[in-house]
């Protein structure tokens, strides 16, 4: 048996699909800028034979294609054993998030929309290459270490001296990693084995201080993110899921806040007299990345509620005023027309009746498209009216309270917190399956506080995050939008309670 190695692995290649050559050349041109080595397919078909001819590491997908779409090819891909764990990141130009949903759904990784920025599509390209690479390390220093027992059987002495190889490989592979690899027990104490040197680049602190326990990681947690740890940690003690996949924020020592991805699995160390809970993996600094979402979702957040402006404004202007002056125009028939037979009156009163209870509509749907009241009227006054007007259909009983009173925010704050609301009022009606749902909005010196409680159904977090549930997408967006702080807790038939903090 040869001695152990430190596994090289090539460049990576990528396969461009789509049926616009034009885009291909500009895609080419920045991969191209980056080193990056790519192939290219104009349509599902062409990526299907390309991928049996050549191992890529990455699918840069197309979604509206002939022939073959791109939700389609990614079922194809996601069928062969050989290309399943291929990242494909979706291209498209469409904004309907249903589509996107069924993107990730159907197994991709991330998407980019057309036209893309350059740094964006480099930053999340090389992003999925370096996970891809981490992969392949760590599977093919796996299939090694699998030889390598194998063949410790057969003679202490080559036994000893394979695995101190097998040592110096591991380093090597921990030290080139891009993150940070740990083992911990699972314990409140979050006692820590193993730490890779990354970890003092990561966060600033010695290595030595957390394998000591002088320094907890837990601790280095942002306060109010150490709930999806711990949520995560009885998860697995509940239900016995090893996988995890978690994102969050750490405190570096300097004070400065950064966004991580750990990425491991937990697992029973069994001792004979004893076992121990483990929990290994992979910390990434994803703060750039999470930047970036969030700059993404706000800047769809801002545009979505440009085009509400503009839709109001037309249907007000125009639809509406003209809507306005034919009720009128008709109205003033009816009043100086007597020769009319009884039928053909009732005709013309149905039809009043009805142009009238248009134009009523329009104006609501122009009103919850653009809730003027929040401007002309104030924050507490607009969420009084909305949560009146939701108890109209009596399904749902709403109640609200507040001591803002007639106090005013930024506008776009307090457009920010109505429309949460107002979505928060819309998954009640819809999903909660509730009696009673408590708003409340509470300004305790520079904290203003918006909670909203109902008795409903409830739901598991994970389940809604894992499907990318749009609502509470929106909800936390427009939250940290304002500088905000999100929280959401549901537990299955104990109700949902979501929290959000602003500093003023």
């Amino acid at each position: 048996m040869s001695n152990a190695s430190t596994p090289v692995l090539d460049e990576g290649l990528i396969l461009v699909v789509d049926d616009n050559p034009t885009n291909i050349q500009v895609l080419g041109n920045h991969l191209k800028a980056q080193g990056l080595r790519f192939e290219f397919a104009l349509d599902g078909q062409a990526a299907l034979k390309w991928l049996s001819k050549k191992p890529f590491d990455l699918v840069l997908l197309d979604v509206l294609m002939p022939n073959m779409d791109g939700f389609e090819t990614i079922q194809k891909i996601r069928e062969n054993d050989s290309w399943k764990d291929i990242p494909v990141i979706f291209l498209s130009a469409k904004t309907e998030f249903e589509s996107l949903l069924q993107g990730f759904e159907l197994g991709s990784q991330d998407y980019i929309t057309k036209p893309f920025h350059p740094k964006e599509l480099v930053s999340r390209v090389k992003a999925q290459m370096a996970l891809r690479q981490n992969q392949k390390l760590l599977q093919n220093f796996s299939d090694q270490l699998q030889s390598e027992v194998m063949d410790r059987t057969q003679a202490l002495r080559k036994s000893e001296l394979e695995l101190r190889d097998a040592n110096a490989t591991l380093t090597s592979i921990i030290n080139n990693l891009p993150g940070v690899v740990f083992r911990r027990k699972v314990d409140e104490g979050f006692t820590m084995l193993f730490v890779s040197p990354q970890f003092t680049g990561l966060t600033g602190y010695d290595v030595e201080e957390v394998i000591s326990g002088r320094l907890s990681l837990l601790h280095l947690v942002y306060e109010k993110d150490r709930r999806l740890i711990l949520e995560e940690r009885e998860r697995f003690i509940r239900e016995g899921h090893q996988h995890y996949e978690l994102r969050y924020r750490l405190i570096r020592k300097d004070g400065t806040i950064i966004w991580v991805q750990a990425n491991g699995n937990y697992r029973v160390l069994d001792e004979g007299s004893s076992k121990t809970l483990l929990a290994e993996g992979l910390l990434f600094d994803i703060t750039e990345r999470a930047e970036l979402d969030e700059h993404i979702r706000t800047s769809n957040l801002r545009v979505a509620d440009q085009e509400r402006n503009y839709v109001a404004r037309e249907l007000h202007d125009g639809v509406q005023q003209v809507l306005a002056t034919a009720s009128l125009s008709f109205q003033g028939i009816l009043q100086k027309v007597s020769a009319l037979t009884d039928d053909v009156e009732d005709r013309f009163k149905t039809g009043l009746e009805l142009l009238n209870s248009g134009l009523e509509e329009i104006r609501e749907i122009s009103h919850r498209l653009v809730p003027r009241s929040v401007e002309a009227f104030g924050l507490a006054v607009s969420i009084r009216n909305l949560v009146e007007h939701q108890n109209a259909p009596g399904k749902v009983v709403f109640s609200f309270n507040e001591n803002t009173g007639e106090a005013r925010f930024d506008p776009q704050l307090e457009l920010n917190i109505y429309r949460i609301v107002q979505e928060a009022c819309t998954n009640i009606m819809k999903y909660a399956e509730a009696e009673n749902a408590m708003i409340q909005l509470f300004l305790h010196e520079n904290l203003l506080t918006l909670s909203i409680e109902d008795d409903g159904k409830g739901f598991e977090i994970r389940d809604v995050q894992n499907k990318k549930g749009f609502g509470l997408i929106s909800m936390e967006s427009r939250a940290t939008a304002s500088g905000g702080y999100f929280e959401v807790s549901s537990q299955a038939r104990k109700g949902t309670q979501i929290l959000v903090e602003f500093t003023i």
